[in-house]
């Protein structure tokens, strides 16, 4: 790829790239080859397809250090890129054989590593490999048959567009009848064709799929497959399965379960039943969604699980068949990923874990430096999928990958493997002991080294001098990592040294060991359990040696010291404890007697529980999802340390006067209690009382009111009454329902429902709003005269219901109307010549809409709307009525019309033509004899046909008196009779005759001439001058015939064709002019003239043909009419015209020239159009949201025609293709940037731009990037850091998206002070020192470096402080303290531009060391919810002696493992909001405290359900294709389960007309709803001829989410769904037919109509045909206000198959019915190989072979043979 072909945007792109590559090879630390992202443009899930010539940009995301070496692969081989960086594949422009499996290897020294594989298809204009074959499918009558869209060719896919069957009933007409579902022809959602119960008249079908790309206007077709259908005769076919559903439905989870089932039988269909099998086992029970599609052969299942069986079941006549499906919910994940890298020890066993779940089971595969891996006796594979690696050796290193497929999915993980060699060093040292006489020391460490070292002990004793080197026995135990000494005794005590080595160095570590005797407690303590204020005792007695002594400290719950005091006395030097009174709160935990001694110390507990009445409940009520119902809870409360037995339930209804009464007694294991059977529209109140073994609990806080919701009435009105009004209106009367069943305050109205008799879904329905309680009257309007309608009532009062309370059905019938449909002829016939006889059968009695009366009979002549004859019949109630009407005029077309009456009115008329019979006709008129055609030996009799013919003339009969009878066939109107006397007189008379007879007779007298002779031809005939449309010929005559010539007639014939055609008839005015001028002639077109002179006894031969003269070129007669323009897309648009006939183009290489310019134009740019048929031209690569002008002119190779109209269109709005451009940036101060820019220009806008967005971050950083959105061109950025490079871009957006944004523009912030330092803490506390530790501010705002100002001090004494000034580090290590004093601990940043300020922390010493992770936090609850938040709460847990750091939260959900939340939830808080949550999600979460020591066992879970809220995104995969001129076919991807925010969506469509000046882009909508799981939609009845704006929403009960992107399309345009009609020919000449056809009608056009298509060929003839087989056939293109068309330049006597298409700029229509024709005979073509032999003196033998082209049937042939001394003549047969 050449520099020069870089984009700007892609040179930038590259230079980056270069960048990061040099920046990677410029480290030192070395890192393996990593492939995080690899695909092929704008990939899918398995690849990406693009047009031929596009261009291909793959630029893999690849790290590693060094760079590593990218090789690309396509199906095995390496691909060379056009790019100039190796790591990047480009091809300029792609071709069928770029087409393929991609796959990419990237290594460096440590390794390679494989990326996953993606297919490059290509778009294709044949992507069928046999669509020139025929298929022959066999199949029995009243079986199924199956035909599937036959395979394309490799790497093919189909361009957007419409793929559908179409057929044909024989081989003789193209498949050219879309197919449409019914009952016994189904299509599956694959396309499948399925034909059920196949009749035998199917036989010779065929069946064919065709692609049709609205875009370019083409169609595409597959092979044929022809139907060879076997009659079996049979009448019944049992029930089979056709389409049966497979063995395992695979589906992931959340996402519907689609099933196709289709059953055939004969001779009916049988019904489809579905049911499903539960997973848990069980009977099959009958299922339904309601989304079964027509003949329930598709059902769409939502919350499918795994292992259920669904079953559909074809029935008919008591036979069934059955077809099974079990569903698989397909999941792929890692349960444990690979760690990064693996050290690896030469010599050990290497594990790499690759454990993933999977439904269906996976197959796991291992690849090393991108190679498979193969198992064998050193490397293998366990079953679940961990690769081991025994004796692991220097060749084992490299990159490993794991691959797990499952048939459904693929993923990958990788490791690095890394050997292992280095000296000796111990990671963790044997630790100094100090054990009890009789214990065993165990002494371990950990040593590091590869190879593995050998250790070696040896003793020094600390009590005698004993030093020796230790071996395994005895009382020794020597192993990997450990020393373990048994039974030790004070003799043990002394240094132990581990010694480890190995050929790289040696490691030692030295351990101290000490051994003393054991001190205990000698007595037992148990647990007590008193009642409150009770007096108890306990004692520790120790077991010492004398020798020591040792400190007792009693301990409540192992933190807190007891002290003596007023109620809790220690005596006895600490070894007893008194409590004069138990309290309930402080007297009650675990107390511990903790023993210290250098004899060891010991512990002994005994817990003490305080009894007492359980504690007041609080009790939370809320509205149940059961009706009537509210559902009270509660926490538990303290139980007064006895099991809480039950729970007493209160109630009250707070508009009664009663008070709190018990309504039940619950177990005291429940926290939740249904309160039902309560009235709508009445508030409650609850108390809950905690009752246990000591008595009841105190009375606590009643709830809040809570209202039950009312309901729906649940009874109808009542006295309900229905009386017809009129013929389209019904009145119904009734009373209000009962009150006690109103379940509402009042009654809001009432719907009265009404359907026909025959139907049983509702026609309508009407709402009346009244509250009233007397009568009420509801009228029903709009209804169907004569009609038997069942009425319906129901009331509705605020509570919207789907099934409200309706009265019994009432019958009542409209009054009669007027009949609506008319009658139905049969047949009208002419019974004689003034008389029709007429047959009709009365309309559909649906649609009299009333009693019929009788009918009128009436005659129209012709077009005429007067009538010529009426009547009036009865009634015969036969089910065929006859009669006639009389008096009409003898073989005259009449229109017949017969009209149904009825009380309400006269239906509209049937009508049928009728034509009278014949009659014999008048006489004929205007008999003369022309004086130039009274000859000496014949007359010319002319005569003009009857004014009344009476029916189709025949013939004529001419008679002379005296003489002959002749016969003269209609239409000729002249006859010549021959061989008469000259200079005689005769008598003739002249009669019309029809098929009936002769008609009367005419007659005239006339005298024959004395004889002239016709003169002979001219000679030397020839052009001495040709201009575009005229010629001059020169001759010389020839005699006269003895009588002057009148006139020259002078004929032409064109190019090859045979026949002459006069052009001039020139009368003599200067008899000695030897020249003659033609006009009226084409320009640019080949001529042959000659010329015939005539005189009073005829014309002459014709001369000798002239040589072929061409005439000039002129410019065109005129530029294409009715220029239109339209928008297309952003940057294309439609220009259409009527075109030029070929022969107006007046010269060579005929077309057209397109001019157009925009106001950004300076001059007009131009297209050439070189076909002189074209209708319409697409221009392309125009400015988006730009109105062009447009004008076409006619052209040829020397001329150009005068101007069109003028046309002008604006291009589809997009995003803008330039940046704003940056006019200021400044910093205002440490936290804030002013950021300013220019408007977009107009041209590079590409629309109207709603705004900008804005985008910063650190400049070079890696941290994800910040956008904000404006609609000024101004903002200040705020929240910024001082002294740092921000880097900022801004982007304008249409409504269409979002343009290119600005070069990067690096500003910085000013300097100021630190912000607060953070996450201030203690750690490693002990009772002598500990750490204060703190994180740097998050804006350390200037370049110096940060210092720190640290001070604590006393809470109780302020003054004196301890101050840590300047502090360079973030902890400080503090042990200047008081144990059991509380101190304040602050932090301050410093940094040469000031102090920030102070961060605090209050923090308590303890008296002892003994410290543990804090207990489990209590009451731990969901506070509140909301759509993406929980907020939480829950008691601090009881102090341990540490602060509290913060709490851990764990969450999951029901389809999600368990999260950490990452965020800071501080120990200081008891109450949090959880944000950023799905809405609509039930959780389940945990709490941990955390500490020095650790994290405290987390709580309990406990469940929390975020609110509803709108979904959050908008249906995607938006496809818009035009289905008819005002209908659009629309399909979609539904928004993902997770952004539903509800339990159901429904989906919204959009739509309005596009205006390019719409400033208000989200107005202005129209909308249509459709439900969900429905995909697909079809938008009718819109505005033929304006572009249209598609978005889609997703709505549900809380609202509507944001819109999609738009879809603009055109809506006008759709294929002709008609074909031209009536299609006939006649022969105009030996080159020549003449095609006349009746046009499509005005509603199948689909759009505008631009012409027709006449296509054209010849058969019979094997050249013909081999011809065809490797071309295209013949077609003429005409314009759509043409009937008719002669096609002309045809061979000579050659049958020709004519059909015709009419098109629109949406493409073709289906071909018409075809018709044949047969050109005329004409002149035959030279005889071949003529050649002369055995020559003697008086003869010659000629012999030669027939012409190649007869062109007739050949008569005879002409010799002509030319001796010395003239020209002989010889025919021969």
């Amino acid at each position: 790829m050449n520099g020069e072909n870089l984009s700007r945007r892609q040179k930038i792109f590259y230079t980056v790239l270069n960048i990061l590559v040099c920046l990677s090879h410029c480290t030192n630390a070395q890192s393996p080859p990593v492939i995080s992202k690899f695909s092929l443009g704008a990939t899918g899930e398995s690849g990406t397809t693009l047009n031929e010539g596009e261009q291909l940009i793959s630029a893999p995301q690849i790290t590693g250090v060094p760079f590593p070496e990218v090789i690309f692969y396509k199906d095995g081989h390496v691909v060379q890129t056009e790019a100039t960086f190796a790591h990047v594949l480009i091809i300029n422009s792609v071709t069928r054989d770029h087409a393929g499996l991609y796959w990419v290897v990237a290594n460096n020294s440590l390794g390679a590593v494989m990326s996953s594989k993606y297919r490059l298809s290509l778009y294709t204009s044949d992507p069928w490999p046999d669509s020139n074959q025929t298929e022959r499918v066999p199949v029995n009558s009243g079986d199924a048959l199956t035909l599937a869209v036959p395979p394309l060719n490799v790497n093919s896919v189909l361009p957007p567009g419409l793929l559908q069957w179409y057929y044909s009933t024989s081989d003789l007409t193209e498949p050219n009848v879309p197919v449409s579902e019914q009952e016994r022809v189904q299509l599956t959602k694959s396309l499948q064709l399925i034909i059920l119960d196949v009749p035998a008249i199917f036989n010779g079908r065929i069946y064919q799929v065709v692609h049709t790309n609205f875009a370019l206007g083409t169609v595409v077709k597959s092979k044929k497959f022809q139907l060879v259908v076997t009659d079996t005769g049979r009448s019944t076919v049992a029930p089979s399965i056709a389409v049966a559903l497979p063995a395992q439905s695979f589906v992931e989870q959340g996402q519907s379960l689609e099933l196709t089932c289709i059953v055939n039988a004969r001779p009916t269909l049988p019904s489809i039943e579905w049911y499903k099998i539960p997973a848990s086992g069980g009977a099959r029970v009958p299922f339904t969604t309601g989304q079964e599609t027509k003949y329930s052969r598709v059902n769409l299942i939502n919350n499918v699980v795994e292992g259920e069986e669904y079953q559909c079941e074809g029935e008919v006549g008591g036979e069934t068949v059955v077809s099974t499906t079990t569903v698989v919910v397909t999941r792929l994940v890692f349960q444990q990923r690979l760690h990064s890298v693996y050290n690896t020890d030469i010599g050990s066993k290497q594990y790499l874990p690759c454990t993933v779940s999977s439904n269906p089971p996976a197959v796991i595969t291992w690849r090393k430096n991108a190679v498979d891996i193969i198992s064998n006796d050193r490397v293998s594979i366990s079953s679940n999928g961990t690769l081991i690696i025994s004796d692991a050796g220097l060749s084992d290193g490299g990159v490993y990958q794991c691959v797990a497929v499952n048939g459904q999915d693929t993923i990958f993980d990788q490791t690095y493997v890394k050997l292992n060699s280095y000296a000796p060093d111990f990671t963790t040292r044997p630790a100094n002991q100090t054990l009890l006489s009789g214990g065993s020391v165990s002494l371990t460490y950990i040593v590091d080294g590869q190879p593995v070292p050998s250790i070696y002990w040896r003793f020094r004793s600390s009590v005698g001098s004993e030093n020796k080197t230790l071996t395994n026995g005895g009382r020794y135990t020597i192993t990997s990592g450990r020393l373990s000494i048994a039974s030790a005794t004070w003799l043990d005590s002394g240094v132990y040294t581990c010694k480890a080595n190995n050929s790289l160095g040696t490691a030692e570590s030295l351990t101290h060991v000490a051994v003393f005797n054991q001190t205990s407690i000698n007595r037992q303590q148990y647990p007590i359990e008193e009642q409150k204020s009770a007096s108890v005792t306990r004692s520790c007695m120790l077991n010492i040696d004398s020798r020591i002594s040792a400190q007792i400290v009693w301990l409540l719950n192992d933190t807190t010291v007891i002290v003596s005091d007023s109620n809790r006395r220690l005596e006895d030097n600490n070894q007893t404890l008194r409590f004069v009174a138990l309290r309930s709160y402080f007297d009650q935990g675990t107390f511990t007697c903790k023993v210290y001694s250098e004899g060891g110390n010991d512990t002994q507990s005994f817990s003490i529980t305080v009894v007492e009445v359980p504690y007041r409940v609080s009790p939370l009520a809320e509205l149940s999802t059961v009706r009537r119902t509210i559902s009270i809870s509660w926490q538990p409360p303290f139980n007064g340390n006895r099991e809480i037995t039950e729970y007493i339930i209160r109630s009250k209804e707070i508009s009664s006067s009663a008070d709190f009464a018990t309504i039940d007694t619950i177990p005291g294991d429940q926290r939740s209690y249904d309160a039902g059977n309560l009235k709508p529209s009445k508030s409650y109140q609850f108390i809950i009382i905690a009752k246990n073994a000591i008595g009841e609990g105190q009375t606590g806080d009643a709830t809040p009111a809570i209202k039950i919701p009312a309901e729906a009435p649940s009874a109808p009105p009542q006295r309900v009454e229905v009386a017809a009004t009129g013929q389209r209106s019904v009145g119904v009367t009734f009373l209000p329902p009962p009150e006690t069943d109103w379940n509402s305050e009042r009654i809001y109205g009432y719907k009265v429902e009404y359907r026909t008799a025959v139907n049983s879904a509702p026609l309508g329905t009407v709402v009346h709003n009244t509250s009233s309680t007397g009568t009420i009257t509801v009228n029903i309007v709009d209804l169907l005269p004569y009609q038997e309608y069942w009425v319906r009532v129901a009331a509705f009062n605020e509570v919207p219901t789907d099934s409200p309370a309706f009265t019994t059905l009432i019958k009542v019938t409209t009054l009669e109307g007027v009949p609506q449909t008319e009658p139905v002829f049969l047949n009208v016939s002419a019974s004689t010549s003034t008389s029709c006889l007429l047959y009709w059968k009365a309309p559909d009695s649906r649609t009299i809409n009333g009693r019929p009366k009788g009918y009128y009979l009436k005659a129209y002549e012709g077009d005429s709307d007067t009538e010529w004859s009426s009547k009036s019949v009865n009634v015969s109630r036969s089910v065929v009525e006859r009669n006639s009407i009389t008096g009409l005029k003898k073989f005259t077309l009449y229109r017949i019309e017969v009209l149904l009456f009825t009380g309400g009115g006269v239906s509209p008329p049937a009508s049928l033509d009728c034509q009278t019979l014949e009659d014999t006709p008048e006489a004929v008129s205007s008999l003369e004899v022309p004086d130039l055609y009274r000859r000496h030996n014949s007359l010319t009799v002319t005569w003009e046909p009857p004014l009344v013919a009476n029916g189709i003339l025949k013939r004529y009969k001419v008679s002379v008196v005296g003489g002959d009878n002749y016969n003269v066939d209609h239409p000729q109107t002249n006859f010549t009779i021959l061989d008469l006397d000259a200079e005689s007189e005769y008598t003739i008379s002249v009669s019309a005759a029809t098929a009936v007879g002769l008609g009367p007779s005419l007659p005239i007298t006339v005298s024959t001439r004395p004889p002239p002779r016709r003169p002979d031809k001219p000679t030397n005939v020839q052009v001495v001058d040709k201009q575009s449309r005229s010629a001059t010929l020169s001759f010389i005559p020839g005699f006269n015939g003895e009588a002057p010539i009148t006139n020259y007639i002078v004929e032409y014939r064109h190019g090859l064709r045979q026949n002459w055609t006069q052009i001039a008839d020139i009368k003599v005015v200067d008899p000695s002019s030897r020249q003659l001028e033609v006009t009226s002639l084409q320009p640019y077109n080949d001529y042959y003239f000659h010329v015939i002179a005539v005189n009073v006894a005829g014309a002459s031969i014709a001369s000798d043909s002239t040589e072929v003269v061409t005439t000039l070129m002129a410019p065109p007669d005129a530029p294409p009419e009715g220029v239109a323009v339209r928008a297309q897309n952003h940057s294309t648009l439609i220009i259409s015209w009527t075109p030029l006939d070929k022969d107006s183009f007046n010269g060579a290489s005929p077309g057209y020239r397109i001019s157009y310019q925009s106001k950004y134009d300076s001059v007009p740019q131009t297209e050439f159009v070189a076909n002189p048929g074209s209708r319409f031209y697409v221009l392309g690569n125009l400015n988006a949201h730009t109105t062009y002008t447009v004008y076409i002119q006619s052209v040829n190779s020397e001329h150009v025609s005068s101007n069109s109209n003028s046309a002008n269109s604006t291009t589809v709005e997009y995003v803008p293709s330039r940046a704003p451009a940056i006019t200021s940036s400044v910093s205002r101060s440490l936290s804030l940037i002013n950021l300013e820019w220019d408007e977009i220009e107009p041209q590079y806008a590409n629309g109207l731009v709603l705004g900008y967005y804005v985008y910063y971050k650190v400049h070079g950083s890696s941290d994800e990037e910040l956008r904000l959105s404006v609609s000024d061109r101004v903002i200040d950025i705020t929240g910024l850091s001082g002294a740092t490079d921000y880097a900022l871009q801004v982007s304008g957006y249409t409504r269409i998206g979002e343009g290119v944004r600005s070069q990067p523009h690096v500003v910085r912030t000013k300097s100021g002070p630190p912000g607060i330092p953070r996450s201030l803490s203690l750690q490693s506390i002990t009772l002598l020192h500990f750490w204060l530790t703190w994180l740097p501010p998050l804006h350390p705002n200037s370049d110096s470096a940060l210092q720190y100002n640290i001070e604590y001090v006393r809470t109780e004494d302020s003054t004196n402080a301890f101050k840590f000034p300047n502090h360079s580090s973030t902890s400080l290590f503090i042990k200047d303290f008081s144990a059991r004093t509380e101190y304040v601990y602050s932090v301050q940043a410093v940094n040469n531009m000031g102090v920030s300020p102070p961060i605090r922390l209050i923090f308590a010493t303890s008296d002892t060391a003994d410290h543990d992770v804090p207990d489990t936090p209590a009451n731990f609850a969901v506070r509140s919810s909301q759509t993406t938040s929980l907020t939480l709460e829950w008691s601090t847990p009881a102090s341990t002696g540490l602060p509290l750091h913060n709490y851990t939260i764990y969450y999951r959900t029901d389809s999600s493992p368990e999260i950490v939340f990452d965020g800071l939830v501080p120990g200081s808080v008891q109450q949090f909001t959880l944000q950023n949550l799905n809405a609509y999600t039930k959780y389940y979460l945990k709490l941990a405290a955390v500490n020095d020591q650790g994290e405290s066992r987390p709580t309990a879970e406990v469940e929390g359900q975020t609110l509803m809220d709108i979904p959050s995104s908008a249906p995607s995969n938006l496809e818009v294709v035009p289905k008819t001129a005002t209908a659009l076919h629309i399909s979609w991807r539904s928004a993902d389960r997770p952004d539903w925010n509800s339990g159901t969506i429904y989906n919204r469509i959009w739509y309005k007309i596009y205006s390019a000046d719409d400033d208000q882009p989200d107005s202005g909508f129209a909308y249509t709803d459709v439900s969900y799981p429905q995909f697909t939609a079809m938008l009718t009845g819109l505005t033929a001829g304006n572009l249209y704006e598609i978005r889609m929403s997703t709505g549900n009960s809380e609202g509507i989410s944001v819109k999609s992107e738009p879809v603009i399309i055109y809506v006008g345009v759709a294929v002709p769904i008609g074909t031209p009609s009536e299609i006939s020919s006649s022969v105009v000449s030996d080159q020549e037919v003449t095609v006349s056809w009746k046009p499509v009608t005005a509603e199948e056009i689909n759009g505008q109509l631009l012409g027709y298509k006449i296509y054209y060929e010849v058969i019979g003839d094997p050249v013909a045909r081999r011809k065809r087989a490797t071309s295209t056939i013949n077609y003429d293109l005409v314009g759509p206000e043409k009937t008719s068309h002669t096609l002309s330049n045809l061979q000579i006597y050659k049958q020709y198959q004519i059909s015709i298409t009419a098109y629109n700029i949406a493409g073709e229509g289906p071909k018409s019915t075809t018709i044949e024709a047969t050109t005329d005979q004409g002149y035959p073509g030279p005889v071949s190989n003529l050649t002369v032999s055995e020559l003697t003196l008086t003869s010659v033998n000629i012999t030669w072979d027939t012409p190649s082209e007869p062109n007739g049937h050949i008569l005879r042939y002409h010799i002509k043979y030319y001796p010395h001394d003239g020209e002989l003549e010889l025919l021969v047969s």
